[in-house]
């Protein structure tokens, strides 16, 4: 909302219409809009942990065991990643837009979180049937990698990505689907790179500086990385070279982009 030292206003034009206006062009305002913020908490239901619509709210933090009124908002409605406040997983009572709604959270001291089908939800498929098709999802809750590993090749989990899909274990997962009966299943990934090495082109030395800003140094860096052998190491194999470019399944991509050293990096 802020471009410079000014801040940008937001007028209702009807009950379905906003209009924002910046003192100075936003290009990314609607990017920024989307990756959300705006029109994500229920104020009906978060209303009552603010100071400005709740006089005595002071009291109900001590009631609820926070330091002061801003904690108790966190803690009751805030989604922050990396930080304690994760309401969705911890509150119950947290209104939703999603697909399912948390019946046990981490706060309920369960080894488990439990989400239920939502029965407002505002999506059908093609054929008119109300979504979510599943009415009950649970998650268990495991610290450690490796003792999730061990539940997966037991065949104790129905669906797994995250933590455990390591080219290190697949060949543990592959030793034991037949007897565990589950089977692989492929992701395309988000992003074009495991890794990228970034130069700071404004780096505090002059020296580095002025070495970094050289395209022929950068162009040079790119024909020293061996990629192969970093992919046969650290990856056991798999993958294959790519520079900073888009996916291939991206429209308009094209190989020489990503396969080959480019003319400036």
């Amino acid at each position: 909302m802020r471009q410079g030292k000014q801040v940008g206003t937001i007028e209702k034009v009807d009950q379905l219409t906003v209009k924002a206006k910046f003192p100075e062009p936003n290009g990314l305002f609607m990017v920024n809009s989307a990756q959300g913020g705006i029109g994500v908490s229920a104020s009906h239901y978060l209303k009552q942990f603010h100071k400005k619509y709740n006089p005595n709210v002071d009291q109900l933090a001590k009631d609820n065991g926070a330091e002061n009124w801003v904690r108790l908002y966190q803690t009751k409605g805030s989604s922050i990643p990396g930080t304690p406040f994760q309401a969705q997983w911890n509150n119950t009572d947290l209104p939703t837009l999603h697909g399912w709604k948390l019946n046990t959270g981490f706060s309920s001291n369960s080894s488990r979180l439990v989400f239920e089908r939502n029965p407002f939800y505002f999506k059908v498929d093609p054929e008119g049937n109300q979504l979510p098709y599943i009415d009950r999802v649970t998650f268990d809750i495991i610290e450690d990698p490796q003792a999730q590993t061990l539940k997966a090749i037991s065949g104790e989990v129905d669906m797994q990505d995250r933590t455990i899909a390591t080219n290190q274990n697949k060949a543990v997962f592959a030793d034991n689907a037949q007897k565990a009966n589950y089977r692989f299943f492929e992701t395309i990934p988000s992003s074009m790179n495991t890794m990228a090495l970034c130069l700071n082109l404004t780096h505090k030395d002059p020296t580095k500086r002025q070495i970094f800003q050289n395209k022929d140094f950068r162009i040079g860096l790119s024909h020293a990385i061996n990629r192969q052998e970093i992919i046969d190491v650290a990856y056991v194999g798999q993958g294959e070279p790519w520079q900073l470019a888009p996916r291939k399944e991206t429209p308009g991509s094209t190989s020489g982009w990503r396969s080959s050293t480019p003319s400036s990096t």
